[in-house]
């Protein structure tokens, strides 16, 4: 992707000035801003560093080295020292990720032993609906977790049981979508009329927010607990492209 002018690089800390992500963004505000609805572990950024550099070009290769040398907490992708490959970090195809809950630090999530994968796992019915509840498909799950969409149509069938590692994934996945409605609902609780913007699909979603992770549909899922919180909320679709 060409840009004409300058790109900002951002790194956002915490109050002990960990790094705890960098990203680029030819606006660094609206990307941050994006991060401010969207990221799980928001609530911990306590400041934001943002350098200018005259081309895209020059803006990923920063990032790329600021991503490898300085390992900010939260950055899953890495780039190569172009910036222009990315991978995951990830053990023996479990994906690896980093969640801040309540007093808890970052969580780790890899592959256990047998012993605890045993204590650890969950029924069929109880996983299904975890990710229904989360507005997440089977599809956008599997590619998450590295495994195929016939493996998670089977946890959720009950034929194979399901990993300790799996159920600690849910766990995450569902605090991420809690951080998430608490956000929204600390920003909607005083107002008079409170209004909530949501997503028609995902094309929309990730022209409005080009940072999140997630789909329109987990979105629509959050807004629907918004509601459950605050029922007064009116949920409207976007109608201009901003988060």
């Amino acid at each position: 992707m060409s840009h004409d002018g300058p790109v900002g690089l951002y790194r956002l800390f915490d109050d002990a000035d960990a790094l705890l992500y960098v990203g680029i963004g030819n606006r660094p505000s609206r990307r941050i801003n994006s991060h401010r609805s969207l990221k799980r572990w928001w609530h911990q950024v306590a400041r934001t560093e943002i350098e200018w550099h005259p081309t895209r070009t020059d803006a990923e290769r920063a990032e790329a080295a600021a991503i490898r040398n300085e390992q900010p907490l939260y950055n899953i992708q890495i780039p190569t020292e172009d910036g222009a490959v990315r991978g995951s970090r990830r053990r023996t195809g479990v994906p690896e990720i980093a969640v801040g809950v309540a007093n808890r630090g970052p969580v780790r999530l890899a592959r256990p032993d047998g012993a605890q994968d045993a204590q650890a796992a969950m029924p069929g019915a109880h996983f299904r609906i975890l990710r229904e509840g989360l507005g997440l498909t089977g599809d956008w799950l599997a590619g998450f977790l590295k495994v195929t969409p016939r493996t998670v149509r089977n946890w959720e069938e009950g034929k194979f049981r399901i990993p300790g590692w799996v159920r600690e994934a849910m766990m995450a996945l569902g605090a991420m979508a809690t951080t998430a409605v608490e956000g929204y609902v600390a920003q909607l609780v005083n107002h008079q009329r409170p209004v909530m913007t949501t997503y028609r699909n995902d094309a929309e979603f990730l022209a409005a927010c080009p940072g999140t992770e997630f789909t329109a549909s987990w979105h629509r899922a959050v807004a629907a607990r918004v509601r459950t919180r605050i029922p007064s909320v009116r949920v409207v679709y976007v109608s201009s492209q901003t988060c």
